[in-house]
């Protein structure tokens, strides 16, 4: 009996030709005085969308990420401000970082299931303001 299908074959036949199977690089921002300025950082996913690996990656993986075995997601990160949110009147003033940071993660969370535990840390990168 001869095998037809080579690792080459299905490749072709599947149509996976141009994707990168590479795990990405894992990547942690490092923020800069200018972003403790502006207040936030952009942090970016990928998450495998067959398993529950899920890695942050710079913005540059980030865009040459073209797997369709990949969910992608970008986000704002507050990183400076008060850390909790402040009110007057049942008013919202000012949202604080933690619930900020919560809202961003559960966003992610419905595009990349299993991110709320990736990042579990609301006060990551925060510095007083």
């Amino acid at each position: 009996m001869k095998i037809v299908d080579t690792n080459e074959t299905l490749k072709l036949k599947l149509n996976l030709n141009d994707f990168n199977f590479e795990l990405p690089i894992p990547f942690l921002p490092n923020p800069t005085e200018n972003d403790y300025r502006i207040g936030f950082i952009d942090r970016y996913v990928v998450g495998r969308v067959n398993t529950t690996s899920i890695t942050e990656v710079s913005s540059d993986v980030y865009d040459t990420i073209i797997n369709p075995l990949y969910k992608k997601s970008q986000f704002r990160w507050k990183i400076a401000g008060s850390l909790n949110s402040k009110y007057s009147n049942k008013i919202l003033l000012q949202e604080g970082v933690i619930e900020y940071n919560k809202k961003q993660i559960v966003n992610l969370n419905n595009i990349i299931p299993g991110s709320k535990d990736l990042f579990t840390n609301y006060t990551q990168f925060y510095k007083p303001s």
